[in-house]
């Protein structure tokens, strides 16, 4: 199952390199492969060995170093219902802000990728947007409250 995952993906990657008119995109022997795109975005894409699976995840911002419990509050708050993309999460990587989301494999389908590229790096462009708004509040001191669903 593990190698049909990945060589759906690997189809995808040729597809979309296609698409793009680019030379190729390939996976590292890790699995892994980065994208960047306009306006400072960039993701990574894996496909880990055995999961069934693959990850996609981006950064949207590192950690403010003033005021971060209240925006770790706020930010566990935004993971509840503030996510528009299906099935993604927001998950602390160090001192990184990430949005991530996996995939199952068998229910992956080569076309499948640009749109969920496209989905990724939308809700990394809505999250910098919403959660600088957030940290500049929590820098200042400023409960900005709840604001599950908005």
């Amino acid at each position: 199952m593990e190698d049909q995952i990945r060589a759906v993906f690997e189809d995808a990657l040729v597809r979309l390199a296609a698409h793009l008119e680019v030379d190729r995109f390939e996976l590292d022997e890790d699995g892994t492969i980065g994208f960047d795109f306009a306006d400072d975005v960039s993701c990574s894409v894996e496909v880990p060995p055995g999961s069934g699976y693959f990850h996609l995840h981006g950064t949207v911002m590192r950690l403010p170093a003033i005021g971060r419990e209240t925006f770790l509050a706020a930010l566990l708050r935004q993971n509840l219902f503030g996510l528009s993309l299906p099935g993604a999460w927001l998950a602390i990587d160090g001192d990184e802000v990430k949005v991530c989301r996996s995939v199952a494999g068998k229910a992956f389908e080569a076309e499948d990728l640009p749109g969920l590229l496209l989905g990724l790096t939308e809700e990394l462009r809505t999250l910098r947007r919403t959660l600088v708004s957030r940290q500049a509040d929590c820098e200042s001191g400023i409960n900005t409250g709840v604001f599950i669903r908005g």
